[in-house]
């Protein structure tokens, strides 16, 4: 699943604080799992490192409704359960970053 609809299956779990598809980004390029794109043509901002793909990061490529190429980052089960058994580090995570 896209990182995005992650978030909302936190939010919707009834977790607690609300958690947004940048709160896990940052959270995940924080502990090295996803890093920023490098060349001015990675349209994606953000790409999975070594350690992300080892765990479920993966990118796909996909097509929008007006025939543009895009790139997505998509997180596998056990992506997503890595992400759930460290909700709390990256809530405090977030936390910590919005009181900067």
């Amino acid at each position: 699943i896209p990182i995005s609809d992650g978030a909302m299956r936190i939010n919707s779990s009834g977790y607690g604080r609300k958690i947004t598809y940048l709160d896990i980004s940052h959270w995940l390029a924080s502990i090295g799992l996803v890093r920023e794109g490098s060349s001015e043509e990675d349209t994606m901002k953000r790409r999975p490192t070594e350690k992300g793909r080892t765990i479920g990061i993966t990118v796909e490529n996909r097509v929008n409704s007006t025939g543009k190429e895009y790139q997505v980052m998509l997180f596998n089960s056990e992506a997503q359960l890595f992400i759930k058994a460290h909700l709390d580090e990256l809530i405090n995570t977030s936390v910590a970053k919005m009181k900067e």
